[in-house]
């Protein structure tokens, strides 16, 4: 990731993209960047890219706990405005969404990451992966199969969809837990929880090979016995979203 500042604001662009697009390159030095950093009305984290580039952009920056405006020059841009959307005119509304926390402990050894859109928690190996899944205090149940996604609403629409996952509006606060090919029990369905329940994952067959991702970041593979803990955290996401853009996010983002 590579970083410059505009007045106060956070300029966050890939590194591999500068090097190989002219288009960023040029809009890096326009004053039309710097007009729209200009009309800002708060310190803020300007994203210039598209979903990789915003998902590293967040990871990096989230403790400092400013808004992201993110101006998509890559692909989908699921999370980002549309680069025509905003102007050195632009007004913005405020989308805000949790953060999950996903912490790990294997063979004394701990690891920590975030997601907003998704967990993943896959088997390893290509062998059938058992885990115990504790949600809250309440439900405990066991499943075997190719893993589980833990799903944000946000996130709701892209690999979860695939596996047959709820979509979920984004204003909801809820997780989705969806099954990945899962053998034991044949019945298990996607299960829809509030996203201030603790769940708590282990490994807990007796074979205890493992991966496991954060919005598409791997955190760890391992064949030793891991307990995982997804809770939600305490600050949140907030997203810049051009008003003369919202009706377009608001369909981009249902799908």
């Amino acid at each position: 990731m590579q970083y410059s500042k505009i007045h106060s604001h956070i300029i966050c662009y890939s590194a591999f993209k500068y090097a190989h697009t002219e288009t960023l390159k040029e809009f890096l030095v326009s004053q039309e960047l710097e007009a729209i950093c200009k009309n800002l009305t708060e310190q803020s984290v300007v994203v210039l890219g598209g979903d990789g580039t915003m998902l590293r952009a967040i990871k990096e920056n989230y403790t400092k706990n400013l808004p992201f405006l993110g101006i998509n020059l890559g692909n989908k841009g699921f999370l980002l405005n549309d680069k025509g959307y905003v102007t050195r005119n632009s007004t913005y509304k405020k989308e805000v969404f949790p953060i999950m926390e996903c912490d790990i402990v294997t063979q004394d050894k701990k690891y920590s990451d975030i997601f907003i859109n998704e967990a993943n928690i896959s088997a390893g190996g290509g062998k059938m992966l058992e885990l115990g899944v504790e949600l809250g205090k309440r439900n405990h149940f066991h499943v075997k199969g190719d893993g589980l996604l833990v799903v944000t609403p946000l996130g709701s629409t892209g690999y979860n969809t695939s596996l047959g996952g709820p979509i979920m509006a984004h204003s909801t606060q809820n997780l989705s837990i969806t099954p990945k090919a899962i053998w034991l029990p044949k019945s298990q369905q996607s299960i829809i929880i509030n996203d201030n329940e603790v769940i708590q994952l282990n490994n807990s067959g007796r074979c205890h090979s493992i991966e496991i991702y954060a919005d598409g970041r791997e955190i760890v593979k391992t064949e030793h016995e891991t307990h995982i803990t997804i809770i939600k955290s305490d600050m949140n996401l907030t997203l810049l979203i051009a008003k003369d853009y919202e009706n377009i996010w608001d369909n981009k983002i249902l799908g």
